[in-house]
């Protein structure tokens, strides 16, 4: 009896929320329709269109409309898949190179046309990005079958690096270089407290010691790490 009144209890808030949500997005729908140079007032929804506000609408402000809650939609669908994958609740397509992967393809396409002499449509630089996308998410799909990628390197290459080394933005880095080296310490930290409980040899922490400076040397010291626990 007590799990049946959990459960509606439940549907009843579920069902609350989701009230709101499309209150909400109802409002945001009269709001996109009403704005604009061109303002449409609630007295003229109440007493009727003209003729050039039925125009304004239905050519320009619902089709943008429309494509914003499709785009918005599309975007949290993502989010919410790539958050059950990494097991991250602020996972978001940026993450881990997918957006980054679509903007190479695009620049890439855009360099070349513009070398070759060629004018690149716009359609075809939204088909590059979204080729770009599809890739990057193929093959960081392929790694993690093979299991030679987890969560934390998926973060590590989408997020790190290209902040790093693609996009060297003094900004970024140097805040991300403050946190890495206060990351640093709580590394060594907690490495020497494994090593001490774990009754490790001194070579290991030196191993770990050696693997953080090292570019890609952590990826090799997680291994590693996982077949001594494994033991």
């Amino acid at each position: 009896m007590s799990l049946q009144i959990i459960w509606h209890k439940q549907r009843w808030q579920r069902q609350i929320w989701l009230t709101i949500l499309l209150t909400c997005l109802l409002a945001a729908i009269l709001i996109s329709l009403s704005s604009g140079s061109y303002h449409i007032g609630l007295s003229d929804w109440w007493h009727g269109l003209s003729e050039t506000q039925q125009q304004v609408i239905w050519q320009l402000r619902l089709p943008r409309t429309l494509l914003a809650i499709a785009v918005g939609g599309g975007l949290a669908l993502c989010g919410a898949v790539l958050q059950i994958l990494l097991h991250n609740p602020v996972a978001e397509p940026g993450l881990i190179g997918i957006s980054s992967g679509a903007s190479l393809l695009a620049v890439v396409v855009i360099f070349v046309g513009h070398q070759s002499g060629i004018m690149i449509p716009a359609w075809g630089i939204s088909v590059s990005a979204f080729m770009g996308a599809l890739l990057v998410t193929l093959l960081l799909l392929r790694l993690s079958q093979r299991g030679q990628i987890g969560g934390s390197r998926l973060l590590l290459l989408g997020v790190a690096m290209p902040i790093k080394y693609i996009w060297d933005n003094p900004v970024f880095v140097k805040y991300i270089g403050m946190g890495h080296g206060v990351l640093f310490l709580l590394f060594l930290a907690v490495l020497l407290v494994v090593c001490h409980r774990m009754k490790w040899s001194l070579s290991i922490f030196n191993m770990g010691l050696i693997a953080a400076i090292l570019p890609f040397g952590p990826f090799i010291f997680d291994r590693k790490i996982k077949k001594l626990a494994e033991q």
